[in-house]
């Protein structure tokens, strides 16, 4: 079992799923990449310097939503699928990147 699919079997339950993407939704779309991208920035492959990023596309999606609520919900999706993807395939300290948005959700 890899340390991806461990901190999974930890972190994957359902109250702890929805507890993040009530947070996410709470932030605005800027806030939510901006989580994401802090999230990248504590993640790396397995014996590598390889760290994940967002997309410039994430970005331009974030700026859409800022314009168009109907973006808002699937952005959301998007950041919190990336984020899973994040914990099942890199080294990513999960506690801390959810230390981080909780404090980003108190301060929105």
């Amino acid at each position: 079992m890899n340390i991806g699919t461990r901190k999974l079997l930890v972190h994957d339950t359902l109250d702890d799923r929805r507890e993040i993407y009530l947070l996410l939704s709470r932030l605005s779309p800027r806030h939510r990449v901006a989580w994401l991208e802090r999230s990248c920035r504590l993640a790396m492959l397995p014996r590598s310097r390889t760290h994940p990023h967002v997309s410039l596309k994430m970005y331009a999606r974030a700026e859409a939503a800022m314009r168009d609520d109907s973006l808002d919900g699937p952005l959301t999706v998007e950041c919190f699928i990336d984020f899973w993807t994040m914990v099942a395939n890199y080294s990513l300290d999960v506690e801390r990147a959810l230390e981080i948005l909780v404090e980003m959700a108190r301060w929105k």
